[in-house]
């Protein structure tokens, strides 16, 4: 529904001409149409609804009088009439392409999605060349998460307006959400090229950056969307996010805080301060976060999660086992949650519990580090070293050797002298083994 500019000059002169044919032939119906079109241009709705109800006056069956009567009323966010003149324009002409198009927009701002996309496919049918139905049609089906037809359409969008900075970055966008990093930057980067003010587009790309695990390239990005618009404060838990996965866990916790003031009510970033405090082995705080993150939503599955790993490390076990409970019962059976209940099991010397709950976690993930370091640990303190050995090695081929060590170095403190020395040694050869791997 986008208008074609008209100098004003022109415009002014053009309804002038108009009013004196109205004069003249007060029975000219095409020039009352031609009136309503020109103050629609002007964005004088009230006038052109006047011209187009005195052009269906005279000529009441018109297709695309109606059409233009439906689109300024859509224009005045009047949905109801708008639908109704426009389905009285397909009731008179159903092959036009743009009347459909218009149909499915008035729908679609009338939350009546599934009608809308009918109406787009069937001006698609008609016209495929139609890139706004083409560019609505892809939004619609990527709300619905059928990406790949989605992708089609931008696809198609594109192909049809290829110096268009806005569908570069839709289409990049689409990509991202199905992890297809490098084609979200591919096409992000396409958009900036078009338009390299957008800051829009800068934020899109700092999150494929982040996908990319290019902390720093994300960050860069970030920081651009904060010099081209201040307001854009949603951006403040990027930037902590990117901090946190750099281990920057203190200016994380710093940038958190600010997303904290623009967004008070949003439980996902008090989820995700919690976190950057429990890397800082600071539990308290940590959990005084993820029950703010509950109080706001009590369905919140992450937070429930975490507050029982934060219950297990200060060694309140009912706690940690009721709050995994409840996340279990809320639908979340991930391999995170059920190595938490390795963990406390292994905290509460229940070693057979731990064996399988992490058996469990590895058997949804077997890249789980801390799964395969717990298990190692409970097999160890049931006497079964040959198991115990083969666990910590796995542990630190699913890991990155710095946080297996750290986390078996944690544990390490419950062990007797005998098994400290024997781990000691197991971690000596597994990290020369890896690296000579």
């Amino acid at each position: 529904m986008e208008k074609r500019p008209i100098d004003p000059e022109e415009l002014d002169e053009s309804i002038r001409y108009l009013h004196q044919i109205i004069v003249t032939h007060p029975d000219n119906a095409e020039a009352r149409y031609e009136m309503g079109r020109l103050y629609s241009y002007r964005q004088d709705y009230r006038k052109a609804i006047r011209y187009f109800q005195m052009a269906l006056a005279i000529a009441p069956d018109d297709a695309a009088t109606l059409r233009e009567m439906g689109l300024a009323y859509a224009y005045q966010r009047d949905y109801v009439r708008a639908h109704e003149y426009l389905r009285q324009s397909l009731d008179k002409a159903p092959d036009d392409a743009q009347t459909q198009y218009n149909m499915g927009f008035v729908c679609e701002e009338r939350k009546d999605t599934e009608e809308a996309i009918r109406h787009y496919r069937r001006a698609l049918a008609i016209d495929s060349g139609h890139v706004a139905a083409h560019t609505n049609l892809a939004a619609l089906l990527s709300s619905q998460e059928k990406y790949h037809e989605s992708l089609w359409h931008y696809q198609q969008a594109v192909a049809l307006a290829p110096d268009d900075a806005r569908l570069c970055n839709d289409l990049g966008y689409t990509w991202e959400r199905i992890d297809h990093y490098e084609e979200a930057l591919r096409w992000f980067q396409r958009a900036l090229e078009l338009a390299p003010r957008d800051f829009r587009t800068y934020y899109n790309l700092g999150n494929a950056y982040s996908g990319l695990k290019n902390q720093q390239e994300a960050l860069r990005c970030y920081q651009r969307v904060m010099e081209l618009k201040p307001d854009f404060k949603i951006v403040y838990a990027n930037i902590a996010l990117a901090h946190d996965r750099l281990r920057h866990h203190e200016e994380a916790i710093r940038w958190f805080k600010k997303a904290l003031s623009v967004l008070p009510k949003n439980a996902p970033v008090y989820t995700l301060i919690g976190e950057s405090y429990y890397r800082l082995r600071r539990y308290e705080e940590a959990l005084g976060y993820w029950k703010k993150a509950l109080a706001i939503d009590p369905h919140n599955v992450e937070a429930l999660r975490l507050a029982g790993t934060a219950y297990v490390e200060l060694g309140d076990f009912q706690q940690a086992r009721e709050h995994f409970m409840q996340a279990v019962e809320l639908g979340l059976h991930d391999t995170w949650t059920y190595q938490g209940f390795g963990r406390m099991y292994h905290r509460m010397r229940d070693y057979r519990r731990a064996v399988a709950f992490s058996k469990k976690a590895l058997s949804l993930d077997e890249r789980n580090a801390e799964a395969w370091a717990t298990l190692g640990m409970a097999y160890a303190r049931l006497g079964r070293r040959g198991r115990g050995r083969y666990c910590y090695r796995r542990a630190s081929e699913a890991g990155d050797m710095a946080t297996t060590l750290a986390l078996l170095r944690l544990r390490r403190r419950r062990l007797s002298r005998r098994k400290a020395r024997f781990e000691k040694g197991f971690f000596y050869l597994s990290r020369k083994a890896t690296v000579e791997k």
